[in-house]
């Protein structure tokens, strides 16, 4: 799950896109780090690869295939290489942060007060780069304490729309790893709120009522069994905790039966009383 933030070039998308993603980690509840870097725009960063490229070959021997391919396509993401002993030859390699064009390193610096305003903690880590080629700017990922994977990451890709075709339009995002993060989080789900059962009501009469069901906030699901006593036994394998009963009467009264699935008690409102006390 992730988001992404088109047209705004400036440091306010990266600081919008890096907060949100803090509100969203923090809300889900996983203590984490979050660190930042910025590999610059085009031209700064094709100076450093040339500085990085030349410091690599001269260490080629000690390196591992990948980053040995790495060097003649994407230099840089030789730097994001988790082999323990790449990691030791790559820390004396030349510092990103020292190769920023005077416009980026501005932006980065914008980026970490804005952060610092919005109290949200980082760390500068100028090994960080993101194993994607279409990265540029600032780039940031977040790691859960004593986690070796990032369980969010993203960054700025301001030509990856152009290169698909399209404008050339600026753009910040991140994803966050649902597979990653559910084993950090005290994760309870609660039952399913409703689901809408036919006794009888043609189903194209049931889909307006759960939407304004849904437009309330609360899970509604409606059955695909045609009868009431399968559809019933649907909603309980399911653990739905009502069962809406439309039938007939109900779509031409406009009203609702209401079955509580734990105690099995139901009664019958209008629709407008029971979307009040929703």
């Amino acid at each position: 799950m992730g988001a992404e933030y088109f047209g705004d070039q400036t440091s306010f998308a990266d600081i919008e896109i890096i907060s949100l993603c803090a509100s969203a980690l923090n809300k889900l509840g996983p203590d984490y780090e979050l660190k930042i870097n910025s590999i610059g725009c085009p031209v700064c960063r094709s100076e450093y690869e040339k500085k990085l490229k030349a410091f690599a070959e001269k260490k080629i021997d000690g390196l591992c295939d990948d980053c040995r391919d790495r060097l003649g396509v994407n230099p840089l993401r030789i730097l994001d290489c988790k082999v323990e002993s790449c990691g030791k030859i790559l820390s004396g390699a030349p510092d990103v942060s020292e190769a920023l064009c005077p416009d980026c390193a501005d932006n980065f610096t914008e980026i970490r007060r804005g952060l610092n305003d919005r109290q949200i903690s980082f760390t500068p880590d100028v090994r960080l780069v993101r194993g994607l080629d279409y990265y540029n700017g600032c780039v940031f990922e977040f790691y859960a304490k004593g986690a070796r994977d990032a369980i969010a990451a993203g960054g700025r890709y301001d030509g990856l729309v152009k290169l698909l075709g399209g404008e050339d339009v600026p753009a910040v995002g991140f994803a966050i790893g649902v597979d990653r993060i559910m084993p950090l989080i005290d994760f309870t789900p609660e039952k399913p709120d409703y689901m809408i059962v036919s006794a009888g009501a043609p189903m194209d009469g049931l889909t307006a009522f759960a939407d304004e069901i849904r437009g309330a906030g609360k899970v509604c699901v409606i059955s695909s069994k045609p009868k009431l006593k399968n559809a019933l036994k649907e909603a309980s394998a399911a653990s739905f905790r009502f069962a809406l009963i439309m039938g007939e009467d109900e779509i031409k009264n406009m009203t609702v039966t209401v079955r509580d699935m734990v105690s099995g008690e139901q009664e019958t409102l209008s629709r407008k009383e029971f979307l009040k006390r929703l």
